[in-house]
């Protein structure tokens, strides 16, 4: 599933939330979108459902902090600075270490 979605694996040290807490939140987002594993009859049916809540998290949703998707958050930063990767050491328009 990972492979279709083109999502990348990564891990945090067992027991360590705190150590990826944007990913954490995402999949608890996503976990929250898609409701119980019963609902879906089959698996073909829960990839769509994956895909429905991936597409509604970066899409929809309302950042609380944002005010906006991310994705009208990204597309702003692209109308602001021409690109929303400008240079390196930036992303998203802010400095990074």
């Amino acid at each position: 599933m990972c492979t279709i979605f083109e999502i990348r694996l990564s891990a945090s040290k067992p027991g360590r939330p705190w150590q990826n807490g944007y990913m954490e939140r995402c999949i608890k987002s996503v976990k929250e979108e898609l409701g119980p594993l019963s609902d879906y009859k089959d698996v073909d049916e829960l990839y769509i459902g994956v895909a429905n809540a991936i597409h509604y998290y970066n899409h929809s949703r309302i950042h609380t902090a944002l005010k906006m998707s991310p994705t009208a958050y990204a597309e702003r930063l692209k109308l602001k600075s021409g690109s929303v990767f400008k240079r390196r050491g930036m992303v998203f328009g802010k400095k990074v270490a």
